[in-house]
C-alpha cells in the first residue's frame, strides 16, 4: 500500500485535553477543492480518571489496531 493514499492523523495538545484530528489525503482520490482540512475526532481531558484507556481508545481510532497493539518507541 502507498502512503500517498493514507489519511493523515495528528494529536494537538491544548492545556486541558489531547485532541485526535484527521484529514484525507488529497492524493487519495479525494477532490482537493473538496477537502475542508483537519476534522476533530475526539478528544482526553488531563483529568480524566481513566486518561490512559481514553487515550488508547484515541489510538484506536487512528490505527485501527488493537488496544495490545505495540508503540513504536
Amino acid at each position: 500500500m502507498s502512503l500517498d493514499s493514507v489519511t493523515e492523523y495528528a494529536l494537538s495538545f491544548s492545556g486541558d485535553a489531547v485532541h485526535l484530528l484527521s484529514r484525507p489525503n488529497p492524493t487519495s482520490g479525494v477532490d482537493a477543492t473538496r477537502v475542508s482540512g483537519w476534522r476533530h475526532l475526539g478528544s482526553v481531558d488531563f483529568e480524566e480518571s481513566g486518561f490512559r484507556e481514553a487515550l488508547t481508545r484515541l489510538r484506536c481510532m487512528a490505527t485501527g489496531s488493537g488496544a495490545d497493539a505495540e508503540l513504536p518507541l
